[in-house]
């Protein structure tokens, strides 16, 4: 399952990177908007999974 999120992560990133560049010398060049729309997609995903983190529950550490 992580192998398939990171795949998906990679495409997404590389698809905004790709979306946000300029000719620099006859290269084309990301922007650093779109570096900073790369990071709040990771910062996102990474609030995102610490939303769901929170509802996982815990086992009982009750006195045996």
């Amino acid at each position: 399952m992580r192998s398939a999120g990171v795949t998906v992560s990679a495409a997404v990133i590389g698809a905004v990177l790709a979306a946000t560049t300029q000719q620099v010398g006859g290269h084309a060049v990301p922007t650093l908007g779109g570096f900073v729309i790369s990071l709040l997609i990771g910062c996102g995903g990474a609030l995102f999974a610490a939303l769901i983190a929170t509802f996982i529950p815990r086992k009982d550490k009750s006195p045996v």
